[in-house]
């Protein structure tokens, strides 16, 4: 599988939770580090562009 980063090789690795019990599988790129988990993969299908927060532009008037 090729990295979506930099298509570099993916390879299967295992990882740790933060209490270093629970054991899972993740895809990691040997070029760049990329790390693809299932929780990743999670994030980036409920990620849409019309979610992204939208910033107005506002005019500051100073008066001196």
């Amino acid at each position: 599988m090729p990295c979506r980063r930099c298509n570099g090789l993916m390879i299967r690795d295992r990882a740790l939770d933060e209490i270093g019990r629970a054991e899972h599988f993740i895809w990691r790129c040997v070029l760049c580090g990329d790390i693809i988990d299932p929780i990743i993969l999670i994030n980036r299908a409920n990620f849409s562009p019309s979610k992204k927060k939208s910033y107005i532009r506002r005019t500051i008037l100073w008066s001196v």
